[in-house]
């Protein structure tokens, strides 16, 4: 059977397609060059976020068909909190935690998600970050805290929000430079 590379090089016989490496200095450079880029350059800017009285059924729906795990939680139009998808998934285990199996099958997962509230299990301090702030300056705060995302603020309001993700995007980039010319090999790259 033929077989596929990355780059959507087909080998007839089925055995890996042996690919040219980028020179380590160009990827070190690239990831150099990146480090100085502003937040505002990477960050994703069409944000779902939720009111902090909206049901976690919803909240949960959300994550699951926008395929992220971070939620800013808005009242008023302003950040007061952020819903992660674990903390979805520990509000409902504790809420079923004094419930026995037919219990919690006759609850069920849904109606108990609707009658909580994001204001009741969002984390209420939220740190953030300035889109002017450098990448590298995002990537510290990121590690050292143990986040996923930092939602990206600017005069009170939210603007977007950096996730390790953008920083998967940003290596991949960085990897896929060709040596000579420094077009990206994929086609996904921002």
């Amino acid at each position: 059977m033929a077989q596929r590379d990355i780059d959507g090089d087909i080998d007839p016989g089925g055995a890996a397609v042996a690919r040219t490496a980028v020179p380590a200095a160009s990827v070190y450079e690239q990831i150099r060059r990146s480090a100085g880029r502003r937040v505002g350059d990477i960050m994703t800017t069409e944000v779902v976020t939720i009111d902090a009285t909206a049901n976690l059924a919803l909240a949960d729906e959300l994550m699951r068909l926008g395929r992220f795990r971070h939620l800013p939680v808005l009242q008023d139009g302003h950040l007061v909190g952020l819903v992660t998808h674990r903390d979805l998934l520990r509000a409902l285990a504790d809420a079923f935690r004094d419930f026995a199996g037919l219990e919690r099958a006759w609850l069920g997962a849904r109606r108990v998600a609707q009658s909580l509230r994001a204001e009741q299990i969002m984390a209420r301090t939220v740190l953030t970050i300035h889109p002017d702030a450098t990448v590298l300056q995002a990537a510290h705060l990121l590690r050292h805290n143990k986040f996923g995302c930092l939602p990206v603020l600017a005069d009170g309001r939210l603007l977007g929000i950096v996730t390790e993700a953008d920083f998967l995007e940003l290596a991949i980039t960085a990897l896929s430079e060709k040596a000579e010319g420094g077009a990206t090999e994929d086609s996904h790259a921002r």
